[in-house]
């Protein structure tokens, strides 16, 4: 590899390694060409990048990127899986390859600018995905609104109740104040038309 790719190829693993929010890094010791392929399709299609870097051009971008806590990771053979939207995506990714291959090791990594262990990582990975997270945060704060909208209903049920009982003792009176009305009225109408017999 000539130094100028080489540069390159450490620019692009330090620009990979400042924006990834997650970095997993394992040991592909083992995995045929068919194996790496498949590792790679998965990667692709769960938006995640899967990159394979000679250690001391990867110790350079790791310098570079301010993760001097990776360098003891970087021996043997590495694969990087770089994720930038899910940071739990490349974890789930090659922790689930690992456990269907058998072959692949996973190493350590980089979870939001920290350095984390493998057992971390495979903590990581057991974890639900943003889109999952968020959309039981929202349930969680719907919740609270739901159930003061179902007081607020019930009260108003309540009040619609008493306006209602309220309105039945009004019309029983008012019929009773009617029957009340009507013998008086009958009285006075017989003694109306008494006093005009002579």
């Amino acid at each position: 590899m000539a130094r100028v790719e080489k540069e390159r190829t450490v620019e692009e693993l330090t620009e990979m390694f400042k924006k990834a929010q997650a970095v997993v890094l394992s040991d592909f010791t083992g995995l045929n060409v068919e194996e790496m392929a498949e590792l790679r399709r998965r990667c692709r299609d769960s938006s995640v990048v899967y990159r394979v870097a000679k250690n001391t051009l990867a110790r350079f971008a790791a310098s570079k990127a301010d993760l001097e806590p990776l360098l003891p990771y970087l021996t043997g053979p590495n694969g990087f899986t770089f994720g930038y939207d899910d940071p739990a995506v490349p974890a789930k990714v090659i922790n689930d390859f690992a456990k269907e291959s058998g072959k692949l090791t996973i190493k350590g990594g980089v979870f939001q600018g920290e350095v984390i262990g493998p057992d971390q990582v495979k903590r990581i990975a057991t974890l639900p995905g943003k889109d999952v997270l968020l959309s039981q945060l929202l349930m969680q704060m719907g919740a609270p609104i739901s159930r003061f909208a179902e007081v607020l209903r019930s009260v108003l049920r309540e009040f619609l109740y008493v306006l209602t009982q309220i309105g039945e003792m009004k019309g029983a009176e008012q019929r009773e104040g009617e029957a009340e009305e009507k013998p008086e009225e009958k009285k006075s109408e017989e003694l109306e038309q008494g006093n005009e017999q002579p």
